[in-house]
């Protein structure tokens, strides 16, 4: 789809550049040591990180390097983490532990690198960004709950732009308390959006005409999102409306 430029109204917003990364869970191991060709970060940042925040960040550095601009350029723009079911596995495994050994059997990292806001903060200090960072969704509607707090956060905070993550652990399978990660084989997907209240880039628009319910039950889901990306239409944003490429 061709990029357009201009301004948007009330209701759109603008995808300035996007990445999509999936990673297999035997490949996140090595990822952790180097997330990005031609991008440096301390070893501890992704020492402890959920799989979803590795893959997240290696996404995001692409969508970074699209974009043409140094680091310092995104120090005020705000950070929405929308991963599903995210910590999951690790969780699974730290509750039986807690409720048969105690509160010294389960590690201190988990709360900040395994719970819903653990990867909008890891970008946040990735980026060394000041702006507004937090989780959104967390279950299967994460993606339709971190597109509409993109959409809000743009049109009512001051920020130059949003960095929106969609990311998810796929098959989603029965979680192995004995494993504490998910299972060889699962794949880790994650979808970068770069997205500002002006183009040039990719016009999305909300159309909220849709009475409330009428949406009940339309799926939007990170494959969805991606293929609006990549071959434009629209996408149907459950009680909200429809999400359409301009």
């Amino acid at each position: 789809m061709s990029a357009s430029s201009g301004s948007a109204g009330p209701l759109d917003f603008w995808v300035r550049a996007w990445a999509f990364r999936r990673v297999p869970i035997e490949g996140i191991a090595s990822l952790r040591k180097a997330p990005a060709s031609g991008h440096t970060f301390p070893v501890s940042l992704l020492k402890n990180a959920d799989e979803q925040t590795v893959v997240v960040l290696a996404a995001l550095m692409e969508a970074v390097d699209r974009l043409g601009a140094p680091l310092e350029a995104y120090r005020d723009w705000g950070v929405l983490g929308a991963p599903r079911f995210i910590g999951r596995d690790c969780i699974g495994q730290a509750i039986p532990e807690y409720t048969r050994e105690g509160p010294w059997s389960v590690s201190p990292h988990i709360i900040p690198h395994r719970s819903l806001h653990s990867t909008s903060g890891t970008i946040t200090l990735a980026l060394g960004s000041g702006g507004p960072n937090h989780g959104v969704g967390g279950g299967p509607d994460a993606e339709t709950e971190g597109l509409l707090a993109a959409l809000a956060m743009l049109g009512e905070r001051p920020v130059p732009g949003v960095w929106l993550t969609l990311s998810q652990v796929t098959p989603l399978t029965r979680c192995d308390s004995s494993l504490g990660r998910p299972p060889d084989g699962s794949q880790v997907e994650a979808l970068v959006l770069a997205l500002t209240r002006e183009g040039p880039g990719l016009a999305l628009q909300l159309d909220s005409t849709l009475p409330i319910g009428q949406g009940a039950g339309l799926a939007c889901d990170l494959d969805s999102v991606l293929n609006l990306l990549q071959q434009g239409g629209s996408l149907p944003l459950a009680r909200v409306g429809m999400l359409r490429a301009a």
